[in-house]
C-alpha cells in the first residue's frame, strides 16, 4: 500500500472506474487457476471434515456468536452494498440495519443493484428469479423505495443498462414513504 501511495502513477485504469496497482505484465496469480475449483467444493461439508477436521455448522456457529455483539448505532459514516439488494433476500431488514449503523443527518449508504430497466436482459433477471438465485426484481423507483424509505433521502442515482447505483445520506428522522426523491 505504501508503494502505491508513495508512486501514484503506478495505478493504471483497467476499465472505467476499475484500477490496479499490479505490473502490466503481472498475468494472473497463481491461485486464481485454482479458484474455480475450490469455489466448487469448498461448500461441501465433507471437503471441511475430511481435509480440516471441522464442519461447515461450526463456521455458522461463530458466526452466528460474532452477530450476537451488536455492532453500536449510529457509527458509520458510510456503508456500501455491492449487488446485495438483487438476490434472494430480507431486503427490508438490510436496509432497516443499514439505516441503523449510519451516523443520523450524514451517514451515506451506497448501493448497486440490478434493476428491471426495459432491457432484453430483464428477462433474464425474471429467470434468475424464478430460479431462487435473485429476489424478486424491481424498478428504479422501487428500489429506491426499499432503499430510502422512511429514513433516508436518495442523493443520486444512476443506471446503466440493468445495473442502478443509489447514494442514500441518512435523514436523521424517519420520514413519509412518499418523501423518496430521486
Amino acid at each position: 500500500m505504501n508503494a502505491v501511495l508513495s508512486s501514484p502513477d503506478a495505478v493504471r485504469e483497467l476499465g472505467p472506474g476499475l484500477y490496479t496497482a499490479f505490473p502490466q505484465d503481472a498475468g494472473a496469480a497463481p491461485y486464481d487457476r485454482r479458484a474455480i475449483v475450490y469455489d466448487a467444493v469448498v461448500r461441501w461439508s465433507i471437503y471441511h471434515r475430511i481435509f480440516w477436521g471441522t464442519s461447515t455448522l461450526a463456521y455458522r456457529r461463530f458466526s452466528r456468536a460474532a452477530a450476537a455483539v451488536p455492532v453500536h448505532a449510529g457509527i458509520f459514516s458510510s456503508i456500501l452494498s455491492l449487488n446485495l439488494l438483487h438476490v434472494e433476500c430480507d431486503r427490508t431488514a438490510i436496509v432497516t440495519e443499514f439505516s441503523r449503523l449510519l451516523i443520523p443527518g450524514r451517514g451515506r449508504l451506497f448501493v448497486s443493484s440490478l434493476i428491471r430497466s426495459g432491457r432484453w436482459s430483464d428477462a433474464y433477471l425474471t429467470m434468475l428469479h424464478r430460479a431462487g438465485e435473485f429476489g424478486p426484481p424491481q424498478t428504479l423507483d422501487e428500489l429506491c423505495e426499499t432503499v430510502a424509505g422512511r429514513w433516508g433521502v436518495v442523493e443520486s442515482t444512476r443506471v446503466q443498462g440493468n445495473m442502478s447505483f443509489l447514494v442514500v445520506r441518512h435523514a436523521g428522522s424517519h420520514r413519509s414513504p412518499d418523501d423518496c426523491a430521486h
